[in-house]
Parts: C-alpha cells; sequence; structure tokens
C-alpha cells in the first residue's frame, strides 16, 4: 500500500484567512523596495484612490455604452458628474495604468493620471481648509491643519477651542481636549459637541475581515464620563436631538423650519421620550 504523503503546508483558505495573504505582502513588499513604509502608503493609497473611483467609474461608463442608441454619451463628463461619480480622463483610466504598469516610468504616469482626475473634478483640487475660507469669508479666518494633540498655536491664544463631532472619533480623546485647553485663555472656553450615549456598532470589513466600528466612531459619551475630562474647568452642557424623531426622518422637515420651532418640537420629544440624541459641553477657564 502506498504511504499517504503528509502535506504540512496546506494554506488555510478560510474566510479569515485566504491563503495568498504572504504572496500579497511579498509583493508589496517587493514594490516598496527601499522606500521606508511611511512615505510608502502615500503611494499604495493613491492607487487605492484612483482604483476605487475607476471601478465607479468604469461601471457606469458600460451602462451608457449600453445606451448610446439612446443618446447617451460615454465620453460626457456630465454623465458622470450628474450621478455623482468622478469624471476619469483616458489617461487615468485603470486599464491604461495597467498597461503601462511594467514602464520604468509607472511612478510618473501615476502622479499624471492623480493630477489629470484632480484637473477635471475641480471639488478635489480644493483642499478642505481652502474651501472652508470659500464658504465662510472673513478677513479674520486663517486655515491651518494641524495634528490635535499637537496644536501650532501658543499657550493661551484663543478665547475659545470648538471640536464639532470630533472627539467620538479619537482612541485618546482627553489628549486633544487637554491641547485645546492649553491654548484657551483664562475667561475662554473649551466647546465640544458629540453623540449622545451612542451604541458602538461594529460591521466586518470586508477588505480587512476584522470589527469596524461604523462611521468610524470609538467612543460614546455621556455628561458623566465628559465630566470627568478637564477637571480644572468649570463644566456644563446640554443635550439636544431625539434619535426618535431621526429615525423617523423629521430633521428633513424641521431643517426648513425656523430655529425657535425647531427648538419647541426638539423639547417636546425629549419630554415624551427622553432620547436626546447628542451633547454640546464645555469647559469654561477661570
Amino acid at each position: 500500500m502506498a504511504k499517504r504523503k503528509n502535506n504540512t503546508s496546506k494554506a488555510n483558505t478560510t474566510g479569515a484567512n485566504l491563503g495568498f495573504e504572504a504572496q500579497l505582502w511579498a509583493t508589496a513588499n517587493t514594490l516598496r523596495g527601499s522606500m521606508d513604509a511611511a512615505e510608502y502608503k502615500h503611494v499604495v493609497l493613491g492607487l487605492v484612490f484612483l482604483k476605487y473611483i475607476s471601478d465607479a467609474f468604469e461601471a457606469q461608463h458600460a451602462r451608457l455604452e449600453a445606451e448610446r442608441d439612446q443618446g447617451a454619451d460615454p465620453e460626457d463628463p456630465d454623465e458622470y458628474r450628474a450621478e455623482n461619480i468622478f469624471w476619469v480622463p483616458p489617461e487615468a483610466r485603470w486599464p491604461e495604468l495597467k498597461k503601462n504598469a511594467r514602464q520604468p516610468t509607472i511612478g510618473q504616469i501615476v502622479d499624471d493620471a492623480m493630477a489629470a482626475v484632480g484637473r477635471d473634478n475641480p471639488t478635489l483640487e480644493i483642499p478642505n481648509p481652502r474651501r472652508a475660507l470659500i464658504e465662510t469669508p472673513d478677513e479674520r479666518h486663517v486655515a491651518v491643519v494641524a495634528h490635535g494633540e499637537r496644536l501650532p498655536f501658543a499657550d493661551a491664544t484663543f478665547d475659545c477651542a470648538v471640536a464639532s463631532e470630533v472627539i467620538e472619533h479619537l482612541p485618546e480623546p482627553e489628549r486633544v481636549l487637554d491641547e485645546m485647553w492649553r491654548v484657551v485663555r483664562p475667561g475662554g472656553r473649551v466647546l465640544i459637541s458629540t453623540p449622545y450615549r451612542e451604541r458602538i456598532r461594529y460591521v466586518l470589513c470586508i477588505h480587512c475581515n476584522q470589527p469596524t466600528p461604523i462611521h468610524a466612531h470609538l467612543n460614546s459619551f455621556d455628561e458623566h464620563r465628559l465630566a470627568s475630562y478637564l477637571r480644572q474647568g468649570r463644566f456644563g452642557y446640554t443635550t439636544f436631538g431625539n434619535k426618535a424623531l431621526l429615525l423617523a426622518r423629521t430633521h428633513v422637515l424641521l431643517g426648513r423650519v425656523p430655529h425657535w420651532l425647531w427648538r419647541l418640537v426638539d423639547r417636546l420629544a425629549n419630554r415624551i421620550l427622553p432620547k436626546p440624541a447628542h451633547i454640546v459641553a464645555w469647559w469654561d477657564r477661570a
């Protein structure tokens, strides 16, 4: 009888481990070469972005091609913008990039592709800080991009520091709050808003096969947890919104009514069913 071959190198092909991670890692490492991993992420993220918008573009392009006899034009950028799909110029399309993948100039080709996408989609060319200045013009406004835990301002610079719907995304919110406190002068205020007593829910990420919080919300807050921060300040808070009204999507209507009427409906709803949706908290500096 022939001896059974002992296979000790069988690949694990379960949903959690597809069996080709090692090959993917080796390929990525080969592509990276001697480039530092911290720099390599910028190259990879650019390619991921191009692939993402190209997939949506190609799907719409195929639909328009099928409807060409009805007057559709697959090469009309407005056909894509009307569907909130980025227009991808010919030189930036994924098949074109694949065709040139082995060229020694592929790095420049990818850079040119990113530039072409930005050129033909003006909203991508306006960074968020500059867009904020355009939308709220004021000679006193200055746009700064900085890390929340290392604000580039001297101590006691501002009368007020505001973080609106931010701290729920932070793994260590106390570090950012401490930094906001540092840059507020005596008599000033640190002010935040965040979802109130939110139930953090997770879904399985289709890319990394790991539990991932919905909306990237890592923390849930109420007045007790918030009061534990910045104990040197005078704490205050108010809640607003109503989870039942949000589920009923009444905000679509209430967003069109005067503020006083919205507040009246909001207070009545929370008196009947006390389920606030958001909390605004502040710490006053003596």
